[in-house]
């Protein structure tokens, strides 16, 4: 009996450690733990089937029914999902396909009125932006855009890049008025396939 109840933790780990091998989970990794995997720490946390990275790398091009899609468009309205809460939305094609992802900064700071307002996007964002960035900053970040235009509320300018890093993006930055263009904020990053 002494043999047996030392028998059964090890054979529970081993059944733990086969059932996480077989179901395809994986651990993170301390930074420089050296792993002969190949994936790197990001890619090594347990996510769901198809949703490696972030919404706008995975979302794109899966049409409304897929079942990793199924929690954002569960309230959807004509041709897109608005996540305010998560700070992003999806848009669908005629095929019903995600064909961009608007990120969103906080509206809320931005002066954007207090009802229906998007919370900031918390992920990651295209190259290597982050939501602090002016209209001069992108630019100095990325480079000339390929085009740009004023639109949208208050005044808008509006940069894309057509590829970058595979990516469709256009940037719109809030301002108030047109001398405030190079020192406003990032309001909507819209990504697409490139």
């Amino acid at each position: 009996m002494k043999r047996l109840r030392r028998l059964v933790p090890i054979a529970m780990a081993a059944a733990l450690a086969f059932t996480a091998v077989s179901c395809g989970t994986r651990e993170y990794e301390s930074p420089g733990a050296s792993s002969d995997s190949g994936y790197s720490e990001s890619e090594t946390q347990s996510e769901p089937e198809g949703q490696r990275g972030e919404i706008w790398q995975w979302a794109l091009g899966r049409d409304v029914d897929d079942p990793a899609l199924r929690p954002y468009t569960l309230d959807m309205r004509g041709d897109a999902a608005s996540v305010q809460s998560e700070g992003f939305q999806l848009h669908f094609d005629s095929a019903m396909k995600v064909y961009m992802v608007a990120l969103v900064n906080d509206e809320s700071s931005l002066g954007f009125g207090p009802e229906n307002t998007f919370s900031a996007y918390q992920g990651a964002l295209p190259g290597d932006l982050s939501w602090d960035m002016t209209a001069a900053n992108v630019v100095e970040v990325l480079g000339e855009p390929d085009d740009s235009y004023t639109t949208g509320y208050g005044v808008e300018l509006s940069f894309t890049y057509r590829d970058l890093g595979g990516y469709a993006v256009e940037i719109d930055l809030a301002a108030r008025h047109q001398r405030d263009l190079w020192d406003s904020p990032m309001h909507m990053i819209k990504v697409g396939s490139a």
